[in-house]
């Protein structure tokens, strides 16, 4: 199960636009959102989950999805955000997502090793030949997560590997 959730997590951190099922400027706005929607409206990546979710529970009451956002402070407009789908009181935590969002829908941006505090597109390729990286607040932030009990994407690899054996 887990690593149909890793999968889920892989799709919907993929896609950069603001279909997210979320109501990106009420929730940068009011710092959290509860939604009927799921996180991505493409079926064929949605396909199975509501009912693995619902296998996990033993329910059929109707599954909602809690989405919270951390600001940063450089760029306030981006944030980390967490979803977790709620069944009634149950958080079903194996279908959590997390990452890095703005309000547009797009990533935050990024610094480049050589200049730390100039920001540029994600996924630029600085002077130095390196790809541009999170910045210092950005990788506080994911510190922060793991510290609260966050799995790295290496970590749940393992366990999705574990579970399938």
């Amino acid at each position: 199960m887990l690593a149909v959730a890793l999968s889920f997590m892989a799709i919907t951190t993929a896609f950069a636009d603001t279909n997210f099922g979320v109501d990106l400027p009420r929730l940068f706005r009011d710092g959290e959102v509860l939604t009927s929607a799921p996180p991505l409206q493409d079926p064929q990546a949605l396909a199975g989950f509501e009912e693995q979710m619902r296998s996990m529970t033993k329910s059929n009451e109707k599954i909602q999805y809690l989405w919270t956002i951390r600001k940063m402070r450089q760029q306030p407009d981006c944030g980390r955000f967490l979803m977790v789908p709620v069944q009634g009181k149950v958080a079903l935590a194996p279908f959590a997502l997390e990452g890095f969002i703005c309000v547009n829908g797009e990533p935050p941006l990024q610094t480049c090793p050589e200049t730390p505090k100039k920001l540029v597109p994600p996924g630029t390729v600085c002077k130095s030949g390196k790809p541009s990286e999170y910045t210092k607040e950005a990788k506080a932030l994911y510190a922060a997560s793991l510290k609260n009990g966050a799995k790295t994407p290496v970590q749940a690899g393992v366990v999705s590997e574990n579970e399938q054996k």
